[in-house]
This record gives structure tokens, sequence and C-alpha cells, in this order.
């Protein structure tokens, strides 16, 4: 079996090192990104079905694959950026609206479209529309299936040269079911409806930039209620940002304050064996509150940002903490010829919140999991890059990463295991670590770029925790193979994560199985305005997990029609 593996692990690598090297083209820069809960995901080639993207999402579409809608991580940019004010804000405007309709087997139905409804020199009224659905999932017929629906629309408003304003409102809503039942009894089909998923988030964000002079300033309001069938989840932020750009230098004030609440949303089931009068006391509310003084100097080849962070939190969960100080950070890039060379470090305070758990794994469930909830610490962060520039048309990039963390999360059994009146399910909940915690990462990152026609990249990750990690693999690796031309755009990719540990329903942990994914997504270019689409997922056909239980979908594919208009 094992050799199996690593003939197509042979096979993919054998595609992507062997064509013919040319002096052709230029390689972007490439990122990893390490984030706790212990994720660490590689940025990857573009293999999803279309990438309309905005940013504030429960389930981010730019990160959607075919099989999975909820395998996220919280970007942290590396990268360090000259800051460039602009004399005259402009609006940014998209000339077309695209439609992407296909469908596949599992009953799936996939749309994603973008009208514009005004778009104008001074005013851009936009929306966005995405629907994907399946009436059948990879177990237990239909009680795996799944329904996404992310309705947007943006408002962007040029009150004169100097000013803009953007507005941005999302209603997103989910439903499928907890299907982790190791097998089926007469009591399924009774309790069935006990065990359904729905999910709702609301957003609103608000943002007004503002250029004077030599400075450049913006204050953003945003905010957000996430609701399912045990909590409320309310979060709302006002930041601003004022920068004067000296000569090569700029200075910055960023301040910002953020509420946050969690509160139960007591359930009408009798599933639920808790005592409701206590459920209401699992109330946790955390408030912070910073100020960002920074630095930062530009030049040919070097650049430097030095900040400090006052940094205030408060948490209420029947008491108080309070927790308070001043937090500094760098980052330090250089570059030389081919070479090119970054180092950042930080510490700072932090909290995690429950939305963005589940976006991780919809599969928590937890009538007491706002204690987790607590204000956590970076002891410290340290970030260091090597970016080579082998050729013309290739790059590799050497990434070491650490990070030391007080009151990181982890997966666990969730409490409430019994929900159906004793039929087994698994079913996952996070617990807080009281103690430090190191988690660091090896990278390797590899693109290349043979023809104007022909690219690959290879991405290898090496994770290393203080202690075994559930579901968290010690080994990723990602490799891609593209091919475009004029009229054809075909990507053969595998996707591997190796190392990765469950745990049974009486606590004893073990090895999963090995998640492997060969995929292959294709556009054919019919006329200027018309692609069709065909995308295959799980080639394998292998029974892949995330989460032990709950198996993707197998071999399953998508065709349909890009259209733009």
């Amino acid at each position: 079996m094992i050799s199996r593996y690593f003939l197509i692990i042979f096979l993919i690598l054998k595609v992507t090192l062997s064509f013919p090297q040319t002096s052709e083209g230029e390689i972007e820069d490439a990122q990893i990104i390490i984030n706790k809960n212990s994720k660490i995901i590689l940025k990857k080639v573009d293999k999803k079905i279309e990438k309309l993207t905005l940013e504030d999402n429960l389930f981010k579409k730019k990160k959607i694959v075919f099989d999975s809608l909820y395998y996220n991580s919280i970007h942290d940019n590396q990268k360090i950026d000259k800051f460039i004010r602009e004399d005259n804000l402009k609006l940014i405007t998209k000339k077309n609206t695209t439609l992407v309709l296909m469908g596949g087997n599992y009953g799936r139905l996939y749309l994603n479209t973008n009208p514009y409804l005004i778009n104008k020199e001074n005013l851009l009224l936009g929306s966005e529309i995405f629907i994907d659905f399946s009436n059948k999932g990879s177990k237990l017929g239909n009680l795996s299936k799944r329904t996404l629906s992310d309705i947007s629309l943006d408002f962007d408003y040029k009150i004169n040269s100097n000013n803009k304003i953007n507005t941005y409102l999302n209603f997103l809503t989910y439903n499928s079911a907890y299907y982790g039942i190791p097998s089926i009894s007469s009591s399924y089909d009774l309790y069935r409806d006990d065990i359904l998923i729905s999910k709702k988030k609301y957003t609103y964000n608000i943002d007004w930039n503002s250029s004077f002079g030599n400075f450049y300033s913006i204050i953003k309001f945003k905010a957000h209620n996430f609701n399912d069938l045990l909590y409320d989840e309310g979060s709302y932020s006002i930041a601003g940002s004022i920068n004067t750009e000296i000569g090569k230098s700029i200075f910055s004030l960023n301040p910002k304050i953020n509420f946050y609440n969690l509160e139960n949303n007591v359930p009408s089931t009798e599933s639920v064996s808790k005592p409701v009068s206590n459920l209401k006391l699992n109330k946790v509310n955390i408030n912070n509150f910073i100020i960002p003084i920074s630095f930062n100097y530009t030049s040919d080849n070097f650049m430097i940002l030095i900040s400090g962070n006052y940094t205030r939190y408060l948490r209420k969960l029947k008491e108080k903490k309070v927790i308070n100080g001043i937090y500094p950070s760098f980052k330090l890039k250089y570059k030389f010829n081919s070479l090119s060379f970054l180092l950042s470090g930080s510490k700072g305070l932090f909290h995690y919140k429950y939305s963005d758990e589940l976006n991780s794994n919809p599969f928590i469930y937890d009538n007491y999991i706002s204690s987790q909830f607590d204000i956590s610490e970076d002891k410290y962060r340290i970030n260091s890059e090597v970016d080579i520039q082998i050729s013309k048309s290739t790059n590799l990039s050497i990434l070491y990463q650490i990070r030391n963390i007080k009151g990181s999360l982890d997966y666990i059994l969730s409490k409430d295991n019994n929900i159906l009146n004793g039929l087994p399910i698994y079913l996952y909940s996070i617990s807080t670590k009281k103690e430090e915690e190191a988690i660091q990462s090896f990278s390797l990152i590899l693109n290349s770029l043979y023809s104007k026609n022909l690219s690959s990249s290879i991405n290898f990750v090496y994770n290393k925790y203080a202690e075994q990690e559930l579901f968290m693999p010690i080994y990723y690796l990602d490799v891609v193979n593209n091919y475009k031309s004029s009229n054809l755009s075909i990507s053969l990719g595998l996707e591997m994560k190796l190392k990765t540990y469950g745990v049974y329903l009486n606590t004893e942990t073990f090895k999963m199985n090995e998640y492997i994914n060969l995929y292959l997504n294709s556009s054919l270019k019919i006329s200027d305005s018309l692609n069709f689409e065909f995308n295959i997922n799980n080639i394998l056909n292998r029974y892949n997990e995330m989460y032990f239980m709950y198996p993707q979908l197998g071999i399953n594919l998508l065709t349909g029609i890009k259209w733009k208009f």
C-alpha cells in the first residue's frame, strides 16, 4: 500500500521536474502561513472552481475545494509592502460580470456570480451570489448532504478626490448534519432531526478612506453576528489608521477597539442533557483596546518595520480578568541580487472566536465551550525566510517558523457525545492549554516556469508540535502542474496530509489513514465570453478524512460553464 503511494508521488514529481527549463517568465514570491489552532497551510496554486472572493465570510470562497467548504486558515501576511498614498482616491471597478454554473454527481449544484447593479465613475454597487448544494453526501445518504448560500452587497462611493466610502453587507447560511455515526440502529431515524447543523452569519463593514497632504487615513467599522443551534456570537470593532510619509519613512498610528461576546442559545430539543438554568450563565465577553505605533523605512534593497503596541484586554466570565502591556514587533527584509532574506518577530495578546473554530472544524458540539475562550498570548513569534531566484524561471523559498503560545486550543472529544439517546456519534470540542506550547514549521516551496505554457509548484511542510495534536498533519505536500494556452488550461495536482492523529470514543488516540487527493481541473475557451469547465476531485476515490468519522466525497466531478458578460 505504502509503495503505491510513493509511486503516485514519484509520477507526479516526474511530470513536475522533467520539463526542459527556459529563461522565460518571472516567478512570484511565495509564502507559508502558520496559525494555531495549529494549522499550517501553504499558499496554493489556483485549483479552485473560481476565485470570486470576499474577505469576511465564514466559509471563504477563495479557499473552497470541491469536497470541503470549511478547511480554512486565517492569513497572516509576512510580506512587507511599502505604503503608497494615493493623491486621488479611485474606485476599484470591474468591467465584467461573471457567471459560473456547474453540476456533478452527488446531486451537486454550484453557482457563483457577481452582477454589478451600478458601475459609474464615482459610484459602484455590486453584488455576489454563491450557492453550493448537494442532495447526497459521502456517508449515510442524504444525512451528509449540505447547502451553502452566500449573498453579499458592495457599495463604493467616491465623495471627492480625497474621500471614499465603502460598505459591505453579507448574509451566509450553511446547513448539514453531524454524520459521524459508527453504526446505524433502529433509533437513528427517530433522532436524525436532533443532529442537523444550521449556521447563519451576518456581516456588516463600512470603511472611510481619506487623503490630505502627506497624510492618509482610514476609519473602519466591522460587525458580525453568528448563530447556530447552541450559541449566539457577536463581534464589533472600530479601527483607525493615520499614516504620514516623510522621505523614505512612514509613521503610522492605528488604534483599534473590539467587543466580542458569546452566549448560549438554549436548545429546544430534549437531547441536551445539561440544565438550562446553567447554560445562560456560560456567557463570555472579551473586549480589547490596541494602540499600535509603527515606523517603516524602505530603500531599494532594504526594509525595516518597528512597532510598539499598547494592548489592554478585559474578559468577563462570572469574574473579570484584565491584562495589559506594551508588546513590540519588527520586520526586516534585505535583497541582494538573486537572494532575499526576511526576518520578523513579535509578541502580543489575542483571542480565538467560536465562529472561526467552526470554520476550521464544523463538527464541534459543546454546550459549555464558552469557558474555553480566554485571553491567549504569543510569548514570541519568529518567522524567517530565504528566497533564492535560481534562474529567471525558478524560485526556491526556505522557511522556518516558531511560535510559542500560552492559551492555545486543542481539539478533544465533546462532552456531548451521546445526543442521540444512546446512539454513539463522534462530536468534537476544544480545550484551552494553560501551559505554554511551542510550534515549529520547516517548509520548502519550489515554483518553476518551464515555458509560457507550462509551470509547476512543489510545496512541502514539516510541522513539529510540543505534543501529539488531533487532526493536525505532521507532513504536508502539495504538487501542482499547470498547462495554459490561449484556449485551454489544465491543472493536475496531488495533495497529501501524512501522520495525522484521531481519537476513538474511548479517548484512545490513533494514527489516521493518509489523506491523498489527486485532482484535475480544466477550462476550455469556446469564445471570448464563454468557457467550458471540467473538474474532477479525489480521482483515486479514497476514503479521505480530515476529521475522524467524517469522510469527504469520493471521486466527484463538476462540469459546466463560465460566462463573462
